[in-house]
Protein backbone atom coordinates (compact mmCIF):
# COMPACT_ATOMS: atom_id res chain seq x y z
CA UNK A 1 0.00 0.00 0.00
CA UNK A 2 3.05 2.43 0.61
CA UNK A 3 4.18 1.92 -2.41
CA UNK A 4 0.94 2.36 -4.70
CA UNK A 5 0.84 5.89 -2.46
CA UNK A 6 4.28 6.81 -3.30
CA UNK A 7 3.84 5.63 -7.23
CA UNK A 8 0.76 7.85 -7.16
CA UNK A 9 1.91 10.73 -5.25
CA UNK A 10 5.52 11.10 -7.55
CA UNK A 11 3.09 10.51 -10.79
CA UNK A 12 1.29 13.56 -9.44
CA UNK A 13 4.77 15.51 -8.83
CA UNK A 14 5.56 14.55 -12.53
CA UNK A 15 2.21 15.64 -13.91
CA UNK A 16 2.60 19.06 -11.97
CA UNK A 17 6.00 19.95 -13.25
CA UNK A 18 4.99 19.09 -17.05
CA UNK A 19 2.09 21.36 -16.05
CA UNK A 20 4.40 24.14 -15.07
CA UNK A 21 6.48 23.80 -18.26
CA UNK A 22 3.66 23.95 -20.22
CA UNK A 23 2.75 27.12 -18.73
CA UNK A 24 2.79 30.77 -20.73
CA UNK A 25 5.70 32.49 -18.92
CA UNK A 26 4.33 36.05 -19.91
CA UNK A 27 2.38 37.77 -17.66
CA UNK A 28 -0.10 38.88 -19.92
CA UNK A 29 -0.72 35.16 -21.37
CA UNK A 30 -3.91 33.71 -21.53
CA UNK A 31 -4.91 32.58 -17.92
CA UNK A 32 -7.46 30.52 -19.23
CA UNK A 33 -7.77 27.00 -17.95
CA UNK A 34 -7.12 24.45 -20.53
CA UNK A 35 -7.43 20.79 -20.04
CA UNK A 36 -3.82 18.93 -20.13
CA UNK A 37 -2.95 16.06 -21.04
CA UNK A 38 0.32 14.25 -20.73
CA UNK A 39 1.76 10.80 -22.52
CA UNK A 40 4.60 8.99 -20.39
CA UNK A 41 5.81 6.12 -21.84
CA UNK A 42 5.40 2.88 -20.16
CA UNK A 43 9.08 1.99 -20.05
CA UNK A 44 9.75 5.27 -18.09
CA UNK A 45 7.20 4.51 -15.58
CA UNK A 46 8.21 0.87 -15.42
CA UNK A 47 11.84 2.13 -14.70
CA UNK A 48 10.67 4.86 -12.07
CA UNK A 49 8.75 2.11 -10.21
CA UNK A 50 12.05 -0.10 -10.47
CA UNK A 51 13.77 3.16 -8.94
CA UNK A 52 11.35 3.37 -6.74
CA UNK A 53 11.75 -0.06 -5.37
CA UNK A 54 15.34 -0.37 -5.28
CA UNK A 55 15.01 3.04 -3.07
CA UNK A 56 16.79 2.48 0.94
CA UNK A 57 14.52 3.93 3.24
CA UNK A 58 15.92 5.00 6.35
CA UNK A 59 14.33 2.58 9.17
CA UNK A 60 11.84 4.10 11.56
CA UNK A 61 13.15 6.71 13.90
CA UNK A 62 14.02 5.81 17.88
CA UNK A 63 12.72 8.27 19.77
CA UNK A 64 9.32 10.09 19.68
CA UNK A 65 10.29 13.58 19.35
CA UNK A 66 12.19 15.16 15.89
CA UNK A 67 16.05 15.17 17.23
CA UNK A 68 16.72 12.50 14.67
CA UNK A 69 14.97 14.72 12.01
CA UNK A 70 12.18 14.33 9.91
CA UNK A 71 9.66 11.16 10.92
CA UNK A 72 9.70 8.77 8.52
CA UNK A 73 5.57 8.88 8.59
CA UNK A 74 5.29 11.95 8.49
CA UNK A 75 7.61 12.13 5.32
CA UNK A 76 5.30 9.32 3.69
CA UNK A 77 1.98 10.58 4.58
CA UNK A 78 3.06 14.50 3.06
CA UNK A 79 4.12 12.43 0.12
CA UNK A 80 0.43 10.50 0.35
CA UNK A 81 -1.57 13.66 0.82
CA UNK A 82 -0.01 14.99 -3.20
CA UNK A 83 -1.75 12.55 -5.07
CA UNK A 84 -5.05 13.11 -3.06
CA UNK A 85 -5.30 16.77 -4.76
CA UNK A 86 -7.45 17.78 -6.81
CA UNK A 87 -6.88 16.22 -10.21
CA UNK A 88 -4.25 13.95 -9.30
CA UNK A 89 -6.40 10.04 -8.84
Amino acid sequence: MLMKQIYAALAAVLLSVSAMAASPASPDADRAVRPFHVQIPDGALADLRSRIAATRWPDQETVADRSQGAQLVVCVKRIASYSALPGHA
